[in-house]
C-alpha cells in the first residue's frame, strides 16, 4: 500500500457509529486515506490526515482535488505532518478496539446506554431485534439494511 498516494477506505453503509478498520491501516501507512463514510473521522484522527469524499460536491470535484494534491509535493506531504506528533495503535488484531467492544457487549450497561434509545433494549441492555436497531437506531443509510444475514 506504500507505494499508492491515496487508499479509498470508503463504508458498505453510512452509520453515525461507525469507522472501518482499513482507514486506520491507512493511516499507519504512507498514504492519504480518502474515505466515505457516516462516522466523524475527524473525532477519530488527527487534523488533515484524510480527505472525505463528502465534502466534494461531485466525483469529478474530488478528483480534481486528488490530482491536484498529488501533483503538489507540498500539499501532499502536509497530510503526514501529524506523524510527527501521533501514532496510530491498533494492536493485534485491531486490539483495544475488539476488546472495548467484547466488554461493552457483554458488560453491564453504562447509564448513557440505557438512556438512549431504552425503549428497544431489553431489561439487561441488548437490542431484541438487531435489523431494527441497524435500520433506525444506527442511522444507518445505504447498505443492505433490512437483510437477515446481519
Amino acid at each position: 500500500m506504500n507505494s499508492y498516494m491515496f487508499y479509498f477506505a470508503f463504508e458498505n453503509s453510512l452509520c453515525q457509529d461507525y469507522i472501518t478498520e482499513k482507514f486506520f491501516k491507512a493511516l499507519q501507512m504512507d498514504t492519504i486515506p480518502v474515505v466515505f463514510g457516516g462516522g466523524n473521522y475527524s473525532t477519530v484522527a488527527p487534523n488533515h490526515s484524510f480527505i472525505n469524499a463528502r465534502d466534494f460536491e461531485s466525483p469529478k470535484a474530488l478528483a480534481s482535488y486528488l490530482r491536484a494534491v498529488a501533483n503538489n509535493s507540498t500539499l501532499y506531504n502536509s497530510y503526514f505532518k501529524w506523524k510527527k506528533d501521533y501514532v496510530v495503535e491498533s494492536g493485534f488484531p485491531f486490539s483495544p478496539f475488539v476488546c472495548d467492544l467484547c466488554s461493552k457487549l457483554h458488560g453491564a450497561p453504562t447509564q448513557l446506554s440505557k438512556d438512549r434509545n431504552s425503549a428497544r433494549r431489553t431489561e439487561d441492555g441488548r437490542y431484541a431485534d438487531v435489523i431494527e436497531w441497524f435500520s433506525t437506531v444506527s442511522k444507518c443509510e445505504g447498505g443492505n439494511n433490512t437483510s437477515t444475514d446481519l
